[in-house]
């Protein structure tokens, strides 16, 4: 079975991928029972709404799980564990990927396995007729191997530009990647060249980081960043905890954060001399660091094994409406979005 997965910029829809299996994760093999269920915990969480908005209570710990392990068996070969990382910690990101977690109650009781996606997200992938345009209204569409991809950009509240995909505001300005002068905004975002795209950060002051030169960075002394960037995004590279706070190095300088600003039950962890905001210490979120799948998920029975901000889940895919786990042709609950 032949698979398409859509790799996202963080804003732009960059490339086509195809494989027979996916990407190797990296890190330590998930335990085969764990620790809590994926229904357990509660708490304040990421806002969620059920037609693709923003609601006004947030979502339930619980919610935020399944709608990571829908998002992740159906989006893109990123993976439950990356995926979810992405929707706890959506302040980080920039573009596409600080909204595709907005509907995470949607997605969480939907049900119809990648049905949900489509529901929630207006994401539909079907074969190319011949036919793309790149705007259709406010649906976005993208072709490649013999699929088209759509997203609905305004369920994300955004806006459809045939050069950028979904951005916030459209049209997109264009840039040259080689001679573009990285800047910061009025309101202290850094503003690079992604993709041939002129593409603005978060608010580095939300972060507790400052703004300079066009990159979010931390305020405390030097400090020696691992050679990696996260596209569009800033990244925390814990070097150790302080409490609730983790200690990290943000472009060359260090920084606090307060782990409870990215979900309520977390605090700072540690595992395998990785430093992270997290629920316990028991595996390798994703994106620790950025492009990494963290600890491997696991399939068991119908249930799909994965990590859950630190803590070994496990979710059953038949109640989230697929038909089981396969990480041979799929990225987790199967079937995925080609079916």
């Amino acid at each position: 079975m032949r698979r398409l997965g859509l790799v996202f910029g963080f804003g732009v829809a960059t490339s086509w991928a195809v494989a027979c299996s996916p990407d190797s994760p990296t890190g330590d093999a998930a335990s085969s029972a764990g620790s809590s269920s994926a229904d357990g915990g509660s708490g304040d969480g990421v806002g969620g709404g059920s037609s693709g908005g923003t609601s006004s209570q947030p979502s339930s710990l619980a919610n935020i799980v399944r709608a990571g392990v829908v998002m992740g068996s159906c989006l893109q070969d990123d993976g439950i564990n990356r995926n979810l990382s992405n929707v706890y910690d959506r302040s980080v990101r920039a573009g596409l990927w600080s909204h595709l977690g907005d509907p995470v109650d949607c997605l969480a009781t939907t049900g119809g396995g990648c049905q949900a996606v489509a529901e929630c997200l207006g994401y539909i992938v079907e074969p190319y007729d011949g036919t793309c345009e790149p705007c259709v209204g406010e649906v976005a569409s993208v072709c490649g191997n013999g699929y088209r991809l759509q997203l609905d950009c305004a369920m994300l509240g955004l806006q459809c530009d045939p050069v950028a995909w979904c951005v916030e505001e459209a049209p997109a300005t264009t840039c040259d990647e080689s001679t573009f002068t990285r800047a910061c905004t009025a309101d202290g975002r850094p503003q690079y060249c992604n993709d041939e795209v002129v593409t603005t950060g978060p608010v580095c002051a939300g972060l507790g980081l400052t703004c300079e030169n066009g990159w979010c960075v931390g305020a405390g002394e030097s400090c020696q960043n691992d050679e990696m960037e996260l596209e569009g995004g800033v990244y925390f590279e814990g070097t150790g905890c302080d409490g609730q706070y983790l200690v990290a190095c943000v472009e060359g300088r260090t920084a606090r954060r307060d782990c409870t600003t990215v979900h309520p039950d977390f605090s700072c962890q540690s595992a395998a001399d990785a430093f992270f905001c997290g629920l316990a210490s028991e595996c390798i979120p994703g994106n620790v660091p950025p492009g990494t799948h963290g600890t491997e998920e696991q399939c068991d029975g119908t249930e799909v094994v994965f990590c859950n901000a630190g803590r070994v889940e496990r979710a059953d895919c038949t109640e989230l409406g697929f038909t089981g786990c396969n990480l041979d042709t799929d990225f987790g609950c199967t079937p995925g979005i080609l079916g």
